[in-house]
């Protein structure tokens, strides 16, 4: 009897065990930040090949009309959320609120114009914005829009100190004022602000300087097929810009967006123990 009892207290165990070591992967987040940098990459390599064809993320493009995404792999990506109609663009953080470059904003009353995934034109005004004191440190300013968006607007990875030692490394894709997404790789997170490097395994197409005008466009991690915004540009060459989840940043903007109301804050994916 005795060793009926120990044999099933055994075999419990052992189901245990295999439970706790097959948890289900976050789809939609992370299990741990010790994985980040291997999942963001194999996350870009799975959408991004490494002699694009093409880099543009339109293949018809109006601003004030209907456009025509992408057909290859910059159209996997959905970037329904980065208005490109201005040099000035700007970056679909809520349903209503939108981030941009401090030193290169749009102004009250101006138009938006983001394109949803069939290409339809879709045109919002800017109600009221706002920006962090500090200037180009950290170079962050906030607008409300005058209606909900029906496109994507971007999630961030929730606040925390050490993103250097679990980001350095990480493939990251970024835009420019010419609407293309370029490679790079993350390559340090000081002072509130995350610096880029090229990506050395894809061609030099992808690696074209941030010039006058790239100001403001957003920079992403992929994960799990989904692009999670890192930063928006400030400073030229390969990129630097404020990183949105450093905790002072993130603070912020949330601060900000209440203070613009619309009832929204920032959106982190999230990230297990």
């Amino acid at each position: 009897m005795h060793k009926i009892a120990f044999s099933l207290i055994a075999f419990a165990m052992t189901l245990f065990v295999s439970c706790q070591s097959r948890q289900p992967r976050l789809t939609n987040g992370l299990n741990s930040v010790y994985e980040a940098r291997a999942v963001i990459d194999q996350s870009t390599l799975a959408i991004v090949p490494t002699r694009p064809k093409s880099l543009n993320l339109f293949d018809r493009y109006a601003a004030n009309d209907d456009a025509l995404w992408a057909r290859g792999w910059p159209g996997k990506l959905d970037m329904t959320g980065v208005a490109t109609d201005s040099v000035r663009t700007c970056t679909l953080i809520s349903p209503r609120h939108i981030l941009m470059a401090q030193h290169y904003q749009r102004n009250v009353g101006d138009k938006v114009v983001f394109h949803d995934k069939s290409g339809r034109a879709i045109v919002r005004i800017i109600e009221e914005k706002l920006s962090l004191p500090g200037g180009l440190r950290p170079d962050i300013a906030v607008a409300r829009l005058d209606q909900v968006t029906p496109v994507k607007f971007y999630r961030v990875l929730p606040p925390r100190d050490d993103y250097k030692q679990h980001l350095v490394g990480a493939l990251a894709i970024i835009t420019d004022k010419e609407r293309n997404l370029l490679m790079r790789r993350i390559a340090d997170i000081t002072n509130r602000h995350l610096r880029l490097a090229k990506a050395a395994e894809f061609p030099p197409s992808c690696a074209d300087p941030l010039i006058t005008g790239d100001s403001g466009n957003p920079g992403f991690i992929v994960i799990h097929g989904e692009p999670i915004l890192i930063e928006t540009h400030t400073f030229g060459g390969m990129g630097q810009g404020p990183f949105s989840s450093d905790p002072q940043n993130y603070a912020g903007i949330n601060e900000l967006m209440t203070r613009l109301g619309g009832g929204y804050e920032l959106t982190s994916i999230a990230i297990g123990p």
